[in-house]
């Protein structure tokens, strides 16, 4: 879906696809939701709206869905969500069983909340469940009240994975009321790559020796 708005996709179930299972650019008001998405090969879903120069959110997004195994064909940088613009937001959902990353962000004011990720990153080292990087213009993104668990491949030996990592001098986001295990002990959790002015505030860390790398 290329350019519109009100574009919804509800209660399906889409699976075995070469690519992604759906791809929305230049949308608002648009996404999907209640359905389960699985056995994709480069990723799963990408959600890109709103008007950064304008400063004109996006509205757009992933909400109340189970989105597993979709890296089948490219097993790095092939995300659940790949999400970009500004104000959308990805909600609700269930993500698991992938060797890298859950979900990448860029752009600015996204949130991500209310998500269960876990079984992430099994044969990543230097990454995030939730990652993003290298846009020094992106900021105000919040990430909330999600619970992330069994995330990294307790067999690492270097450069473990984390729960969120921003990286490249990303700056400006929020990580706040998330629960950070179990099976986060191969974890560095949270990960910061010279940025400034994140924020982590009332996170519950469980059996997590490395709670904040920077």
């Amino acid at each position: 879906i290329n350019g519109g708005t009100n574009n919804v996709i509800d209660n399906c179930e889409l699976r075995g696809f070469e690519y992604k299972a759906a791809d929305f650019k230049n949308v608002y008001n648009s996404g999907i939701k209640n359905s389960t998405v699985s056995y994709t090969g480069i990723g799963a879903i990408n959600l890109v709206g709103g008007d950064e120069q304008n400063f004109v959110y996006g509205n757009n997004f992933v909400s109340n869905c189970t989105i597993h195994d979709f890296s089948l064909l490219k097993q790095s940088y092939s995300p659940a969500v790949d999400l970009q613009g500004i104000g959308n937001r990805v909600n609700n959902n269930e993500i698991y069983n992938t060797p890298h990353q859950a979900i990448q962000f860029w752009g600015s004011m996204h949130v991500i909340e209310n998500n269960v990720l876990h079984d992430v990153c099994l044969n990543a080292a230097d990454m995030g469940a939730i990652y993003t990087g290298r846009r020094h213009q992106d900021h105000g993104t919040v990430i909330r009240y999600n619970h992330f668990y069994d995330v990294g491949n307790p067999l690492s030996r270097t450069y473990s994975p984390c729960c969120t990592f921003f990286d490249d001098g990303s700056s400006d986001v929020s990580v706040h009321g998330n629960v950070f295990g179990p099976g986060v002990a191969s974890c560095e959790v949270n990960k910061i790559f010279r940025g400034q002015l994140n924020s982590y505030t009332n996170n519950l860390f469980i059996d997590a020796p490395t709670t904040l790398y920077m």
